[in-house]
């Protein structure tokens, strides 16, 4: 059992920090993930020390097998992944797909659909002691001795000394971001710190408009879904032309339709809804996706050729 903490995250800017102080890793887009071995037994806690043992299986038979052979009390720190072979990098809606199922027989089945990756970054506690007073570069070091090489879904995220090329990299591939670390940095909990950065490239997302809710006889907003899955509300980026144009589309009774949800989201529990039956497609961007997949302070680029409205 693992004593309930909250792991250091990094905190977001504008501009990287710079020196020989700092080193540079990709941020990796998935769901954060603490592990706990000992001989053989794993435990797997999510960011808010949620029990995800049953969520991610593989990872666990993959952590079980590498402590079975090293027998040592450790606890990492990592991001659960799903890497996309055909974006040539991780998607967070795949890994949110395996967060949201609960039947063993769908996850058993999506081990080999959504097959998840466990990105090592710390190493918190090793051979009976506490290391997170430890300076990173040392947690760092230690943890490579353990993981020096990728073990089927493990493995331990590279470093850079050059943050201002990887953002070029990332940038360029539309990769999520850069983490900056101070590698004389202890380990401390949550975002009281000033010794992890985070610079994040934008969001951009081609969703359908399933629905728009309305206020006071006005359109207020338009329900967003990605392959499915509800990402939010959006209104920023609308002008008024645009929305009496919307609101005359979506009230015309050849057009309404039935909520695509078996269950309804609790975002638009308290709106007023009108359903398409025929959903429009438009590109938004947002800050990030969050781990309940919704996105962010949304904002309309522009709308699909040859959709309506």
């Amino acid at each position: 059992m693992l004593p309930p903490f909250t792991p250091m995250s990094p905190l977001l800017t504008d501009e990287l920090p710079d020196g020989g102080d700092w080193v540079y890793q990709l941020k990796w887009d998935g769901v954060r993930i603490i592990a706990l071995l000992d001989s053989g037994e794993v435990s797997l806690y999510s960011k808010r020390m949620l029990p995800k043992l049953t969520v991610y299986p593989e990872l666990a038979k993959a952590l079980a097998a590498w402590s079975a052979k090293h027998p040592e009390r450790l606890v990492l720190d990592g991001e659960a992944i799903v890497f996309d072979p055909v974006k040539q990098r991780p998607v967070f809606q795949k890994v949110l797909q395996r967060e949201r199922l609960k039947l063993p027989s769908g996850i058993a089945r999506a081990t080999s659909s959504l097959p998840v990756q466990y990105v090592l970054f710390d190493l918190l506690h090793a051979g009976g002691r506490d290391l997170a007073p430890l300076p990173y570069s040392e947690r760092h070091r230690l943890l490579t001795e353990r993981f020096p090489a990728p073990e089927g879904p493990l493995m331990v995220t590279e470093q850079f000394e050059d943050g201002e090329a990887l953002w070029k990299w990332v940038e360029e591939r539309g990769w999520e971001g850069v983490v900056a670390k101070r590698l004389t940095a202890p380990y401390r909990e949550g975002k009281k710190h000033k010794d992890w950065f985070k610079k994040k490239t934008e969001v951009r997302l081609e969703v359908e408009i399933v629905g728009i809710t309305i206020r006071e006889g006005r359109l207020a907003s338009l329900v967003m879904t990605e392959n499915g899955q509800f990402l939010g509300k959006v209104s920023l980026g609308l002008n008024e032309e645009r929305k009496a144009l919307i609101l005359d589309y979506a009230t015309d009774t050849g057009i309404r339709g039935s909520s695509p949800f078996s269950v309804l989201p609790a975002d638009l529990k308290q709106d007023r809804i009108v359903w398409l039956d025929t959903p429009f497609s438009c590109t938004v961007t947002g800050l990030e996706l969050t781990e309940a997949g919704v996105l962010r302070h949304p904002k309309i680029l522009s709308f699909g050729k040859g959709t309506r409205p």
